[in-house]
């Protein structure tokens, strides 16, 4: 959502297609090329192939922005599906470069045979248009409310799975239940069940409580007040961004729950766990914690995290990294308002 809305807001258009669906000769017909986000695109699980067939019958120039590799750890490269091997080419044959998160990404998009890569990042750093994410000074003693985010999984049986993102997550929910922090949900279905159904006025599931229960270690008669306090899930960008203006600081292992907080100009460090997380970390200088340090601390401490964060580097990183994006548009003769 907040990847979408950044290149909705940046590069200038007269329509916007929201599905990956579309009509190639109508297409033609009516506009000059084609502008694709593409995200975590280059994974195990994603064939891309009919979009290639699309992009080809519409016989126009296209560009693709921030894709990105995404596997557990640089030594387990993701096996890529000869459809998405087919809309590299594509892409490629139809653009001056394309748009990748990081270096990693582009290693693995050289290793499929595409060359013409440019290094960007993630276009939703550039959410504002008019200027780049600055994060203010702060007094890490006036650090009291503070919001998580986190990446569990949805079934209550993997819980406990012992895979980094999953124990972190985990880890997460359970500090922000017993220190009273808020919560920020992206995709985590029980947590929006238990949400809707206090919105509608319902009874949640029993499998839903049963889940928040184990995740956040909590007894069921405390979930409510928890969620009606602390837990918030955002459908609109720039609400999303206002809401992190009011916190001071924001930590979790998602990256655009992170960014979302970066944007707000607060305090924000990501914890990385996956080739996709330090990678991006790494590019746009986002003050980070790897995710095994996190646990073997077994706490959540935000106002040391805060102080050890190199908020300048950030800052001063986001001058070159608009530039990067200014450079990358111009050489595909896309037209931005940056």
């Amino acid at each position: 959502m907040l990847f979408i809305d950044a290149l909705r807001r940046i590069v200038t258009h007269q329509d916007y297609a929201p599905e990956v669906g579309f009509c190639p000769e109508s297409i033609r017909e009516r506009h000059d090329g084609l502008v694709i986000p593409a995200a975590n695109w280059l994974n195990g699980s994603s064939d891309w192939g009919g979009l290639a067939e699309l992009i080809e019958r519409s016989q126009l120039p296209c560009v693709m922005v921030g894709l990105g590799a995404q596997a557990p750890s640089e030594d387990r490269p993701p096996h890529v599906s000869a459809g998405t091997r087919r809309l590299l080419q594509v892409v490629a044959e139809r653009s001056h470069s394309i748009s990748v998160r990081g270096t990693y990404s582009a290693e693995m998009v050289e290793r499929l045979g595409v060359k013409n890569v440019t290094v960007t990042g993630c276009p939703s750093l550039l959410w504002h248009a008019n200027r780049m994410p600055q994060v203010k000074p702060t007094d890490t003693g006036g650090i009291k409310r503070v919001t998580i985010n986190a990446s569990r999984e949805n079934n209550i049986n993997a819980l406990e799975k012992d895979d980094l993102r999953n124990q972190v997550s985990c880890l997460l929910s359970r500090q922000a239940f017993e220190k009273g922090f808020d919560f920020v949900i992206q995709t985590e279905s029980p947590d929006l069940d238990m949400a809707m159904s206090m919105e509608q006025g319902r009874a949640p599931a029993a499998q839903t409580v049963a889940y928040l229960k184990k995740a956040f270690a909590a007894a069921p008669s405390a979930l409510p007040a928890f969620f009606r306090e602390h837990v918030r899930a955002f459908f609109d960008p720039a609400e999303w961004i206002a809401s992190m203006q009011r916190t001071d600081a924001v930590i979790g292992t998602r990256l655009h729950g992170v960014i979302a907080g970066l944007l707000a100009g607060t305090p924000s460090v990501l914890i990385t766990h996956d080739t996709r997380t330090r990678e991006m970390a790494n590019h746009a200088a986002i003050p980070q914690i790897p995710a095994k340090t996190v646990l073997k601390e077994g706490e959540i401490a935000p106002r040391r995290l805060v102080e050890s964060a190199n908020f300048t580097a950030f800052n001063q990183r986001m001058q070159s990294y608009r530039r990067t994006f200014q450079a990358f548009f111009a050489a595909n003769a896309v037209q931005i308002a940056l």
